[in-house]
């Protein structure tokens, strides 16, 4: 009789002390998931997922938490389903919404669908969310999903502006700037860097250094564009690094010091930007203020390649082919994938030459030259595209398709351009001889 009584007691008081549990536990994974802890926070959720007793908008709330966790790792596919099945209890939740919507828009773990991004941006909006007033603004601007408007992007960005919103700030000062302002209005750009600097954005002094620099507010005043670099740096900004680097590699604006540009690519780099990298594979491969060390240039080049740096992945395969050993060309060849992976006219051009042009019979491979050399040269026509695509021709068998474009490259070549025009008639009295051209 007791122990049917216990079993009653236990029966009746579980469903409410699930609840109670899951709500903790809701309460748990949030804490967690503040702290980088999305696995273990997925696992306090569990129980609330299947929790009778919470209501709609707290289940809702579960599954957006569970689903951000796995944003946060990069399962876009999990988190995806989890944001549709908490808009199944909730659909008006603006997170949600907007959490969706930039899945949606930017193609992350679904086909880009631009159109659905910015109805689901409409969709918060209505109800108050205000970051997805600035993606619909960003969709305005850029004439995606929706019909090109930057008047009305500026209103919304506006709005948020006026509420104390600096990346609205930041996007606004940009919608003045050429070349993405049909019509550039410097002052007005400057202005808003200027507010979203005293509401607290330091990115904005990068920005400015930019304007300076380039010219956009007058004559270019290089060390004024260095000393806002420098403000941006101070206050942390990580892009800023790579440009006070620049700046001391080339003495630009600054005095040529070729051991602070060392220095700042070193901060660049440890901050995970891709360009510092680079910056330090260039020192080391030219020998600038230390000894030339290829090896060490390699292994700058392959850590900004890692990090998907499109002109360390080009310095890669460069400096690998130059080892020439097996071993050597078959990384060279990867980087070279990668590269042309970026939808680069740069990376097809020379992947294109390579194949065409590579004095080991393995690397060569002439359909696929032609095909990456007209890939480069539907982003890009100029003379060295031409003349690769005729490179290309040639060691296809298309010889007379190869003299058509060399002549064509050259009617393009500069007269003031003697050097790439001596290669190219070179290269043509190669293809008249039908014979490819060998590097």
């Amino acid at each position: 009789m007791k122990r049917f009584v216990i079993l009653i007691v236990l029966l009746l008081g579980a469903p409410v002390a699930l609840a109670l549990d899951s709500r903790t536990n809701i309460d748990k994974a949030i804490d967690l998931i503040e702290v980088g802890g999305h696995s273990l926070a997925r696992s306090y959720l569990a129980p609330a997922l299947i929790d009778p007793r919470l209501s709609s908008g707290e289940r809702s709330r579960a599954y957006y938490l569970r689903g951000y966790s796995f944003g946060a790792q990069d399962l876009l596919v999990s988190a995806r389903k989890d944001f549709y099945r908490s808009l199944e209890f909730n659909p008006d939740n603006p997170a949600v919404l907007f959490a969706l919507g930039r899945l949606h828009y930017f193609g992350n773990g679904t086909e880009v669908d631009h159109a659905l991004g910015v109805s689901l941006f409409e969709q918060a909006i209505e109800h108050g969310h205000k970051q997805a007033k600035f993606q619909l603004a960003y969709a305005y601007l850029k004439g995606e999903g929706v019909e090109q408007d930057v008047p009305r992007a500026r209103e919304l960005l506006l709005e948020n502006a006026n509420e104390g919103d600096p990346a609205s700030m930041m996007q606004l000062a940009m919608s003045y700037r050429a070349p993405g302002a049909a019509y550039a209005q410097p002052e007005l750009a400057r202005e808003w860097y200027e507010k979203a600097i005293a509401a607290g954005e330091p990115k904005a002094y990068l920005s400015l250094g930019y304007m300076h620099g380039n010219g956009e507010l007058g004559e270019p005043d290089l060390q004024r564009g260095v000393a806002n670099y420098q403000l941006a740096a101070d206050a942390g900004v990580a892009p800023a690094f790579l440009s006070l680097g620049h700046a001391y590699l080339n003495g630009i604006g600054v005095g040529q010091d070729y051991g602070l540009a060392q220095a700042w690519y070193e901060k660049a780099a440890f901050a995970g930007v891709a360009g510092g990298y680079l910056g330090l594979g260039h020192i080391f491969q030219a020998g600038l203020g230390v000894e030339s060390d290829l090896e060490q240039a390699l292994r700058w080049y392959q850590e900004g390649a890692e990090r998907g740096d499109l002109n360390a992945q080009l310095r890669s395969t460069y400096l690998l082919l130059n080892e020439g050993s097996p071993e050597a060309r078959v990384s060279a060849i990867e980087w070279l994938k990668k590269a042309v992976a970026q939808s680069s006219a740069e990376a097809y051009n020379a992947y294109a030459w390579l194949l065409a042009t590579s004095k080991w019979d393995d690397l060569r491979n002439g359909t696929l030259a032609v095909s990456h050399a007209k890939q480069a040269l539907a982003q890009n026509t100029n003379p060295a595209y031409m003349d690769t695509l005729a490179a290309a021709y040639a060691e296809n068998g298309q010889f007379t398709e190869a003299v058509a474009m060399q002549m064509e490259a050259l009617q393009l070549v500069a007269e003031q351009d003697l050097a790439l025009r001596t290669e190219l008639e070179t290269h043509l009295i190669r293809y008249e001889r039908s014979e490819p051209w060998r590097e």
